[in-house]
């Protein structure tokens, strides 16, 4: 069986990066596969944020993504975000 995934990735420095995640997370939807697994990342976590964690979660948990925050500078949690995937494939194939 085949798995899709994708990524919606934003920066914690830039509303405009978050407010712009439903659009994207539509168009994403309405093109791929159904049973996509999606991921929404929220960059930069090592500098100071406009959005806050609980805000980026519920809109995770509202729109069936997993969710986490890294830092690409520092690489923290950068390896986490393949990790979270392949656990989730492993999840899907069982079911």
């Amino acid at each position: 069986q085949r798995y899709s995934w994708s990524i919606h990735c934003f920066r914690f420095e830039s509303r405009v990066d978050f407010d712009e995640i439903p659009s994207w997370h539509e168009n994403l939807l309405q093109t791929c596969p159904e049973g996509i697994i999606i991921t929404l990342v929220g960059n930069k976590c090592d500098l100071p944020r406009k959005i806050e964690y609980d805000v980026c979660a519920k809109w995770a948990k509202d729109n069936n993504c997993n969710y986490m925050e890294v830092s690409a500078y520092s690489g923290h949690n950068i390896k986490n975000i393949f990790f979270n995937m392949v656990q989730e494939v492993h999840k899907k194939a069982k079911v």
